[in-house]
């Protein structure tokens, strides 16, 4: 894999994730307000594109375009972060079209549909291309019970431990950390860009 011209810039840390449920939410998943507009914003809206060295644009798998009339004859990126926030903001919206008018019909035009779902596969695409094998653990919480619709939270969730292995509970099997990051190697090692 060839290094991309930011790769230089990231860091790494440890940041525990927060659950996203309940009491338990992030700034970005407060209630739509001009303020959390800012917020998202914030996120991408000062960078994305980016003008990088013929050097740099020479070592890309895929080819980009130059700059016009550019005197140093640099070419133009994107930084697909930028653009999975970007996308990430879109659906959000989406899902809130009392807010957000704009958006109310716009999954209803062809070049709506179409910008949203170009921007749910690119996120799959992003997703399957870095994956996260970062353990997420499982557990019930209290506010979850109280939540549940009926009676049946507790034999749902007695009906997960007790189940076999590999009898397909919502969809999916146990299977080892080991033998679900090999399922992810291959898209791992290339994007598949349409």
């Amino acid at each position: 894999m060839k290094p991309g011209p930011a790769n230089h810039l990231i860091r790494y840390e440890r940041r525990p994730f927060v659950l996203g449920f309940g009491d338990n939410l992030t700034e970005y998943e407060a209630d739509p307000s001009p303020e959390l507009d800012a917020k998202w914003d914030d996120l991408y809206s000062t960078v994305g594109i980016v003008a990088i060295s013929q050097k740099q644009a020479s070592h890309m798998a895929e080819k980009t375009q130059p700059l016009p009339h550019d005197p140093e004859h640099r070419y133009v990126v994107g930084l697909n972060v930028f653009h999975d926030l970007h996308c990430l903001n879109m659906l959000r919206k989406h899902l809130l079209p009392e807010y957000y008018p704009e958006y109310k019909n716009a999954s209803g035009t062809e070049a709506g549909f179409m910008h949203i779902m170009h921007c749910v596969d690119a996120l799959r695409q992003s997703v399957m291309c870095n994956v996260d094998l970062a353990i997420i653990p499982f557990q019930v919480q209290d506010w979850a019970r109280e939540h549940a619709v009926g009676d049946d939270w507790d034999h749902e969730y007695r009906s997960v431990n007790e189940r076999p292995v590999g009898s397909g509970h919502l969809g999916s099997r146990m299977v080892s950390p080991s033998e679900a990051a090999s399922s992810f190697t291959v898209a791992a090692k290339k994007r598949i860009l349409r």
